[in-house]
């Protein structure tokens, strides 16, 4: 799994997974040795639905864990809160 960069995130913004356009995205925090290696997106969808996920990358990007809301200041807040 690679370690992910600065370079990556920047990479993953405005990319579309599932309908949903990918507005923000971080590294996980964590005090585990691969902490680094995973991450968390923030997603909208035209419909108005809001998605978090966390991801990781290998050949890749694979999103899972996702946690979805209807309003926005909710997604936003378990963006900045999730680790």
């Amino acid at each position: 799994m690679s370690k992910i960069t600065t370079a990556m995130l920047e990479s993953i913004i405005g990319t579309i997974h599932c309908g949903y356009t990918i507005e923000m995205a971080r590294v996980k925090d964590g005090n585990f040795n691969d902490s680094d290696c995973y991450g968390i997106v923030l997603g909208r969808h035209e419909c108005g639905n809001n998605v978090t996920w966390e991801f990781h990358i290998e050949d890749e990007i694979s999103y899972y864990w996702g946690h979805f809301y209807d309003d926005y200041e909710k997604a936003l807040k378990d963006y900045e809160e999730r680790d």
